[in-house]
C-alpha cells in the first residue's frame, strides 16, 4: 500500500492472482465478452472491496 497526502494506491495483482489460483475466477470479463477482458466483474469488485476494507481499517 502506498499513501501520499490523500491518495491511496493498493496493488491488487496478488489478490487477483490468488482469486484465480484458489477459485478459478477472473476479476475481469463477462460471459458475453472475451475471457479476462472488459470491465471488472462481481469477483473483481468483491476482491477490491475486501482489500480496501482491510487497508482502510488498519491502524
Amino acid at each position: 500500500m502506498f499513501i501520499c497526502n490523500i491518495c491511496l494506491f493498493v496493488d491488487l495483482t496478488d489478490d487477483f492472482k490468488g482469486l484465480y489460483e484458489q477459485q478459478h475466477e477472473l476479476p475481469y470479463g463477462f460471459a458475453n465478452t472475451q475471457v479476462g477482458k472488459g470491465h471488472m466483474n462481481q469477483y473483481g469488485y468483491r476482491v477490491l472491496a475486501e482489500r480496501l476494507s482491510k487497508e482502510l481499517t488498519q491502524e
